[in-house]
């Protein structure tokens, strides 16, 4: 590029005389008490209210006699004005820390930033420079300030030097100074958050600069490295979710570019600018700071206008089009109006589509998206999301729609859609269990066990899991069903046992859906297949176990068959279901019970007993026991 690219640091030394350091870097300019103030005055609840904002503050600055870390660096005469500044960075510093709101600090970090930047004796400026050393040991500008914020000090430093007019009488004599005005240009612009202003003055100045050292074509070319810069600094903002940084990095690459002639350039950051802003913008709609929200989106709609301007200017009316449709949908969402803005947000999508601009369609959809989110328009978000290759937000979507519509009378038709979609969707994005809970909420619970099944999973486990699935959201009917299916693919293997556990889940199925003459005639197949388990068991332990859950199976059944019998109003109805009571009873080996079961439904002791058998008359005796 024709001049030398060194760091602030070395700029900074270039300018500074030699100085004997005090070992800043090793040595705490904060005493130790001064610290523990500094740090308990400041809580993450002093961000709940603007009074406890202003107590934090008061206890810092009325320290006493201000600390070594005062009567070191800030020693022109102007303590007090510093120390409030340092407090200010400082509580931004936390504020990013613990992720408060810093909209109580009531304090411009700006001018705080330059307040410091002039208040900086020779050995804090070497200190300052030091804090962005690694291994360097404590020191105080890292503790207290941010990276950004010292980086800005470092800029503003900078300016002020520009400002200094016997530095610049000194660089027309001097030929490497003059060089090296011309190289601080490009780190100006590097190591500080520029507002247009200091920017504007900044390469007005640098290039004043390179034309007094006879390099009239390395003011453009230092333009177009600051907008790489800025480039840089935008998308790393970006990647870090730091959104509004991104956005007024990316204004800084417009500023750079325009100063470098490159219209079209500077227009594309605009655009980049304005989508930074609107993730701002849509968290603040979300969090329902509504005039915050407005104020964000008319700082989108003037970054797409200077977009439309710069395209227009350079004669692409394609993307000044473009820009000037989501200008459109920016002024609605800035009369927080949604419902337009979203249509608008679509135009622009088919728009981008059509020339070819994939990625931005994207983004506008995603927008559109957002905005029906806001309305609680699920179903369209999802299909704008769908569009915007945002899958699983569509799938999310899909789901609340269909719990939405489900909820409503006459949309059943539409939930079991809904719920359709989103389990595809869901599936796509191999989120199983979503998929399967989907699946099952549209009433498909045979779709859940292929989901299982696809995934890898065995037939006999799907099953089990599709099953335990619907009972996670009371679809107890289909649980049920699932239960008796995979009981019967058990027994076509001969797993008696399993196949047993099977129904008594069918059971427990119909128990939950208050069905309970349904789930005892799944207790007795239950119970006989737990016999017929027994039957085949190689080892007697285990046949004795299965025997002693046939028998708990029965006792379970007979007990549900009698309460049915004396819920019943029909007196035959009722001795139906006592009669099955006692059979239940009997098989139980419970013959007392069962004596007493049938005469319930309406027969004599002696036939009661009958019905027993001639081998068990002999528990005559107990009969009082019975009757009492």
């Amino acid at each position: 590029m024709g001049f030398p690219m060194i760091s602030a640091r070395n700029v900074l030394m270039a300018r500074l005389p030699p100085i004997t350091l005090r070992g800043y870097a090793r040595t705490p300019l904060l005493s130790s008490r001064r610290r523990g103030v500094l740090a308990a005055a400041l809580t993450a609840r002093s961000f709940d209210s603007e009074q406890a904002m202003h107590d934090a503050r008061v206890r810092i600055t009325r320290m006493g006699p201000l600390s070594s870390f005062i009567d070191c660096v800030f020693h022109k005469g102007e303590k007090a004005r510093s120390l409030h500044a340092l407090v200010t960075l400082y509580f931004y510093k936390c504020a990013e820390e613990i992720g408060a709101n810093p909209a109580l600090i009531r304090a411009d970090r700006d001018a705080a930033r330059k307040t410091l930047a002039t208040c900086l004796s020779p050995t804090a400026q070497d200190a300052l420079r030091q804090s962005f050393d690694v291994g360097v040991g404590e020191n105080d500008f890292e503790k207290y300030i941010t990276l950004e914020d010292r980086h800005g000090m470092v800029g503003d430093m900078f300016m002020n030097e520009w400002r200094d007019q016997r530095f610049v009488a000194q660089m027309e004599q001097d030929q490497v100074l003059r060089d090296l005005a011309g190289a601080t240009l490009t780190q100006i612009y590097r190591w500080t958050e520029a507002t247009d202003t200091a920017a504007d003055e900044a390469f007005r100045l640098g290039e004043a600069a390179y034309r007094r050292a006879n390099l009239p074509g390395n003011a453009q070319a230092a333009c177009v490295d600051a907008a790489a810069d800025a480039r840089a600094a935008a998308e790393a903002y970006a990647k870090e979710n730091l959104h509004e940084r991104a956005a007024g990095a990316w204004r800084r690459v417009v500023h750079a570019h325009m100063r470098a002639q490159q219209i079209v350039e500077a227009a594309d950051a605009s655009r980049s600018a304005a989508k930074a802003l609107r993730r701002v913008a849509l968290a603040h709609l979300k969090a329902g700071r509504r005039q915050a929200a407005k104020e964000a989106f008319k700082r989108i709609r003037q970054d797409f206008e200077r977009a439309v301007q710069a395209y227009t200017t350079a004669g692409v009316a394609a993307q000044a089009q473009l820009a000037a449709r989501e200008a459109e949908a920016a002024a609605y969402l800035e009369k927080l109006a949604g419902y337009p803005a979203a249509l608008a947000f679509e135009r622009a999508a088919r728009e981008y589509r059509q020339l070819g601009m994939a990625g931005d369609a994207a983004q506008a959809d995603e927008m559109a998206a957002a905005c029906y989110v806001l309305l609680g328009e699920y179903e369209r978000a999802a299909k704008a999301y769908a569009r915007a290759g945002k899958g699983e937000k569509a799938a999310k979507n899909w789901a609340r729609a269909a719990h939405g519509y489900a909820m409503q009378e006459g949309m059943h038709e539409q939930a079991e859609n809904a719920f359709e979609m989103a389990a595809l969707g869901f599936e796509a994005i191999r989120q199983h269990e979503q998929a399967v809970l989907a699946w099952v909420h549209a009433g498909r619970a045979d779709e859940a066990i292929k989901v299982y099944v696809r995934a890898g999973m065995g037939e006999l486990a799907a099953y089990e899991r599709a099953a335990r699935a619907c009972l996670q959201i009371g679809e107890h009917v289909q649980a049920g069903k699932i239960w008796a299916e995979l009981a019967d693919l058990y027994l076509g293997r001969a797993l008696f046992a399993e196949a047993a556990t099977g129904y008594e889940h069918v059971a427990g199925a119909y128990l939950a859906e208050h069905k309970p003459t349904r789930a005892a005639d799944a207790l007795l197949i239950a119970a006989a297949l737990f016999i017929k388990a027994a039957e085949h068991a190689v080892d007697a332990r285990r046949a004795a176990q299965w025997r002693e859950r046939a028998a708990q199976d029965f006792e379970s059944a007979a007990e549900l068959y009698t309460t049915a019998g004396e819920s019943a109003t029909d007196v035959h109805e009722a001795a139906q279901w006592h009669e099955r009571a006692a059979q239940a009873f009997r098989q139980a080996g419970l013959l007392m019970r069962a004596v007493h079961a049938y005469m319930r439904a309406g027969l004599t002791e002696q036939a009661a007993y009958a019905r027993i058998g001639d081998a068990h008359m002999q528990e005559r005796r107990y009969a009082p026991a019975v009757d009492a």
